[in-house]
């Protein structure tokens, strides 16, 4: 026993001495510098040591019961019940070294419990690769420690020291599968310590002697500084010899005597002389380096110089040290490296270092910076070709198309002969530009719905294509009318349909363009045109008419939309009434500029002081739309100097300086609400391109006459109608007034057929308005009347429009030598007998008989002017049998509180107050409805069988329209409204009724050419 109690004795000696060199070892060097085996060893030792030196628990003394209860002074002996010994010593085992039992209980998981993530721990530290090695681990290879060659190739290979697709078949042998039995675990296997019992108390000891370190060039692996421990001691000699491993510490460039360097110098003692002289070059190399401390291997440095005493280089001693990247941090700081002689050197280097890296830098960034530029000036050539390829392309298309568009209006014209004789079908679009300034403007586009009038040739049917969807009592409206005028299969020969296109309707489409973006419309239309003649009618031809035709494969009844715009203008329609000797007014355009606009107008003033007035009319405007006009008798200069007789040439720089000042402040803009001021009229000016014209010398007795021709494919020209246009104020149209009064009507011919004549030369076809000025001669009192020609427009206008509507409405004919309009009855009968007969229709105002005066004329072609087959004419004179009818039209009637009125309450408002038409006696009231009354915007034609009683019906109808909605409202003062067109109800109503006031005074005076006055 005593023997046992020594042996414990100094083996607790030994333990406690190895731990306090570890623990002297723990303090000098960091935790990352340390190897785990060492670590592993010490936790083993710490375990053990705890163990040993734990107070042994109170021995397990047997259990004693007593078996008769009796008083503690009783000397009855207990009854001892020993416990098993093998089960007290698993119990003392178990409790000291803190093990568990197999049939120890534990708690399972259930799902009320949560689940923790189990902590990982580091189990190795791995070297990191330095970056260029990694980058080129060929270039730039590492040396590779022992304990990395034991770890294995596939470590090594995973680390990047070797490339993973390189063959290593050459180096090593790869060996044979074997075999071998399969360890099978027990369920309590799971719950034991991973250590075994029976190395318990050998695992700390083996570890710490088997495990020595090894050769390590890299500092990272391990750093051991200053180790400072008793010199003599014997315990701690023998754990260094164990080791194996000498550590050498220079600092400031000389060495430490720690307990390395004595056992350094105690192992080599027989070659200490030589070894002296290469520790004496290490100090004086690591002096001159400036290192301020450094590890070095004490082994690996012998060595190399065991042989013999050599010069010590540099490399040598690098590959002694162990603490690399310690030395290089230190040596960079600036208090060390420049130090010395080579300081200035060195210094200088660093400079030039530095500066050819900024300069490489700076002509990076810039090399980078023109690159990225490059690129997007690349991108945006790229696209720029590309929209280049595009405009190509597309050029190339339209091209393609205007080609086939021009072939089938040429056969169109050799085949129109027999066309104009057969069945075929119109299919009618009443296309307007888009203009966001323009009110009202897919129901303007809907004012062509009169074109269904057409319908009176019984060899036409007619497709109307609207913008919008048509209400069914709007529908219903014109075929009951149609129907009332003995309009033979109205239903089946007029269709009504609305593009399906699926588009927001808040931007503006023109309904050639709504209908080219609709393919289901577009192949119903085809469905309804197989096999059957058709072509199409526009109202103002544009581009996306010819890809219409293209789509249906049909020629359309206009000419090529380029030349149509063209003419169709201010100045595109000069040239045509020059080349056929018609007059024009004076015109100035090609204006580009307000002062260049100024100069123009001074020096027109300037040479023509008894001019007036003065227009100003923007080019591609129509309607009173783009016209403005300027009184010069408001210039003060003009008035003084029209009393000179001779004009000097330094009073044009008078008429200039004030022009430009009272200019702005005096000239009328005609549709005021439709532009901001003038200033902006005049932007729109000279952006568009217009002129300046003058009017006539009279200011009184103008009238403005408009002819509406045909002008067929092959080269026909069928005279329409010609109208009168009345202005509600000075140059606004309202309305116009059927037939004409204001030139002879052999004249209107002959103007409609040179005209039509000269356009057919230029390639147009199809519907064209001329518009005219006419006003009596100034040199010639009581002769005929002069004409100016001031546009042309090449669509088929509201005009032409309302004529066919007339023209059905009457059923009479057109008289060939006055141009007036007649009717013709059979027999003249009692008109208290016809007015007995009358009758309503539901959806219409008209009225008609079961007892008829008349009977309707048969459907005859227009005729073709100065066509030598014309029948006679017949003689009028016979007012029992003929009677003249005319109509006042005013296609734009807007009143705001009628939007609570529904078509069929209005026309059975007007019924009620006899604001009926009579289909048997021709005269009355007839509305063209173009959308719903929620937008309070219809027309009204006035007929009766002269001027003055078709003024007087349309004077009623506006009555009546304020005695329903009440006066207008007025347009807002308080504040601009945003630019748009302005038709004033109230202004057209106090005209239409001072006109009627005005030819009731002439009638009772007795005077009879009263229209000129008029007019």
């Amino acid at each position: 026993m005593d023997n046992f109690n020594i042996a414990l004795k100094s083996f607790r000696d030994n333990i406690k001495d190895i731990s306090t060199s570890l623990q002297h070892i723990y303090k000098q060097v960091p935790q990352s510098h340390i190897p785990s085996n060492l670590k592993e060893a010490h936790a083993h030792l710490s375990v053990l040591n705890e163990n040993i030196n734990s107070k042994p628990k109170e021995p397990a003394f047997p259990i004693i019961s007593f078996k008769n209860k009796r008083s503690k002074t009783s000397d009855v002996a207990p009854n001892i019940v020993p416990e098993p010994l093998t089960h007290r010593l698993t119990t003392a085992t178990r409790e000291k070294f803190h093990l568990f039992s197999a049939n120890q209980r534990f708690a399972r998981l259930h799902s009320n419990q949560k689940y923790r993530r189990p902590k990982f721990s580091r189990i190795s530290h791995s070297r990191p690769v330095p970056k260029h090695t990694r980058y080129d681990p060929i270039a730039n290879p590492i040396d590779i420690t022992a304990e990395e060659q034991e770890l294995g190739i596939f470590n090594i290979t995973n680390m990047g020291l070797i490339r993973k697709d390189a063959n290593l078949d050459s180096f090593f042998e790869l060996p044979s599968l074997q075999s071998k039995k399969v360890t099978l675990n027990t369920f309590s296997s799971q719950f034991q310590s991973p250590v075994s019992e029976r190395k318990i108390f050998t695992t700390a000891v083996e570890t710490c002697v088997k495990h020595k370190r090894t050769d390590a060039n890299s500092p990272d692996l391990i750093r051991i500084e200053e180790i400072t421990s008793p010199i003599g001691n014997k315990r701690m000699n023998n754990v260094m010899e164990t080791v194996e491993k000498y550590y050498l510490i220079v600092k400031r460039g000389k060495f430490n005597t720690t307990a390395d360097f004595e056992s350094f110098r105690k192992t080599y003692k027989n070659k200490w002389r030589t070894m002296d002289e290469v520790l004496t070059q290490t100090e004086a190399l690591c002096k001159k380096l400036r290192y301020p401390k450094v590890i070095l291997d004490g082994k690996k440095l012998y060595d190399l110089e065991v042989d013999e005493v050599r010069p010590l280089t540099i490399s040598k001693l690098h590959s002694c040290i162990l603490n690399h990247l310690e030395a290089k941090s230190t040596i960079k700081l600036h208090k060390i490296i420049y130090r010395g002689k080579a300081g200035r050197h060195l210094a200088a280097l660093k400079i030039q270092t530095a500066f050819r890296c900024y300069y490489a830098a700076r002509q990076y960034r810039h090399l980078r910076a023109l690159n990225i530029k490059a690129k997007i000036i690349q991108l945006y050539f790229r696209l720029y070709l590309k929209k280049l390829e595009t405009k190509k392309n597309i050029s190339l298309v339209r091209k393609e198309r205007i080609s086939k568009f021009t072939n089938r209006i040429e056969q169109f014209k050799q085949n129109w002969g027999k066309i104009k004789k057969s069945y075929r079908t119109e299919i009618h679009l009443g296309t307007l530009q888009p203009d966001k300034t323009c009110n009202f403007y897919y129901a303007k586009q809907n004012s062509q719905l009169m074109r269904v009038f057409a319908l009176a040739d019984p060899l036409l049917s007619i497709i109307y294509i609207s913008p919008v969807d048509l209400h069914n009592d709007i529908t219903e409206y014109y075929y009951s009318v149609l129907t009332l005028c003995n309009i033979p299969n109205v239903r089946s020969r007029l269709k009504f349909l609305t593009p399906n296109h699926g588009l927001n309707m808040e931007n503006l489409y023109s309904t050639s363009k709504l209908l080219f973006l609709a393919s289901k419309t577009i192949n119903e239309i085809k469905d309804m045109i197989k096999g059957k003649i058709a072509y199409i009618v526009p109202n103002i031809p544009c581009e996306d008419d010819i890809w219409l035709s293209d789509l249906l494969d049909i020629p359309t009844m206009c000419t090529e939309p380029g030349l149509a715009s063209c003419i169709s203008t201010k100045t595109g329609c000069v040239p045509i009434f020059k080349s056929i000797d018609i007059k024009t007014p004076l015109q100035i355009s090609h204006i580009k500029t307000p002062d260049e606009f100024y100069n123009t107008l001074s020096r027109l003033i300037y040479e023509h002081l008894d001019k007036d007035i003065w227009l100003f009319k923007i080019n591609h405007e129509t309607k009173s739309r783009g016209l403005a006009f300027f009184d010069t008798t408001k210039l003060k200069s003009v008035m003084k100097y029209r009393k000179y007789d001779v004009i000097k040439e330094e009073y044009l720089i008078e008429i200039h300086t004030e022009l430009v000042k009272v200019l702005p402040i005096s000239v009328k803009l005609v549709m005021i609400t439709l532009w901001e001021s003038w200033h902006s009229f005049l932007h729109a000016f000279c952006l568009y391109g217009g002129i300046i014209e003058e009017t006539p010398h009279s200011r009184n007795n103008i009238a403005s006459p408009c002819i509406s021709i045909c002008i067929e494919p092959d080269g026909g020209i069928v005279y329409l109608c010609a109208v009168d246009r009345m202005q509600s104020r000075d140059y606004f149209n309202a309305g116009v007034y059927y037939p004409q009064s204001s030139l002879p009507h052999g004249e209107i011919l002959e103007i409609g057929w040179k005209i039509g004549k000269e356009l057919y030369k230029n390639g147009v076809i199809g519907y064209a308005v001329i518009e005219l000025v006419a006003f009596p001669d100034p040199y010639v009192d009581g002769g005929l009347p002069v004409y100016w020609g001031i546009d042309i427009r090449l669509n088929l206008g509201i005009i032409t429009s309302a004529y066919f509507m007339f023209n059905v409405l009457v059923g009479g004919f057109v008289e060939g030598s006055s141009g007036k309009y007649y009717i013709e009855f059979e027999e003249h009968e009692d008109e208290f007998a016809v007015v007995e007969d009358l009758f309503g229709d539901d959806f219409t105002n008209f009225l008609t008989t079961t007892k008829p005066m008349r009977m309707r004329n048969e459907y005859i072609l227009n005729k073709v002017i100065n066509d030598q087959d014309q029948e006679e004419d017949k003689n009028v004179e016979d007012f029992n049998k003929f009677d003249e009818r005319c109509f006042l039209f005013c296609w734009h009637v807007e009143h705001p509180d009628l939007s609570d009125l529904s078509i069929g309450g209005l026309f059975h408002m007007t019924r009620l107050e006899s604001m009926t038409y009579s289909i048997e006696t021709c005269k009355g009231a007839a509305f063209t409805i173009y959308e719903k009354l929620t937008n309070y915007h219809f027309g009204i034609m006035g007929i009766g069988n002269n001027r003055q009683d078709s003024i007087r019906v349309l004077s009623e109808t506006f009555s009546f329209i304020l005695q329903q909605a009440g006066p207008p409202p007025q347009p807002p003062s308080s504040f601009k409204p945003p630019p748009c067109e302005d038709y004033n109800l109230n202004e057209l109503i106090t005209k239409v009724k001072s006109v009627h006031k005005t030819l009731e005074k002439i009638n009772k005076t007795g005077k009879k050419n009263y229209l000129v006055e008029l007019l």
